[in-house]
């Protein structure tokens, strides 16, 4: 369920479907503890319980979004801006 919700949650707000940008003050921490937090505990629980494939699928897919919250909240901002919209030689 809630890993479902957090994926729904981040499409809808990337896919600019909810016109309101700032928004992403909820959507960060709804990545960051159900989708972050939540999961890799699933996968330490799951690990206990010597399932190594939901262990490793959980854990990943928690990390994913521990970095994903890293990623939006501390280093988007400071990457420069595009200045092209083609790959450079390219001819077309």
């Amino acid at each position: 369920g809630r890993l479902r919700r957090t994926t729904v949650v981040l499409r809808v707000f990337n896919a600019g479907l909810v016109g309101n940008p700032k928004l992403e003050a909820v959507v960060l921490p709804f990545a960051l503890l159900f989708g972050g937090i939540a999961q890799l505990l699933a996968g330490m629980w799951e690990f206990k319980k010597n399932n190594t494939f939901g262990a490793v699928a959980f854990t990943s897919y928690g990390a994913f979004w521990i970095s994903f919250f890293y990623y939006v909240k501390y280093v988007a901002a400071t990457l420069p801006r595009r200045t092209h919209t083609r790959p450079p030689g390219s001819s077309c």
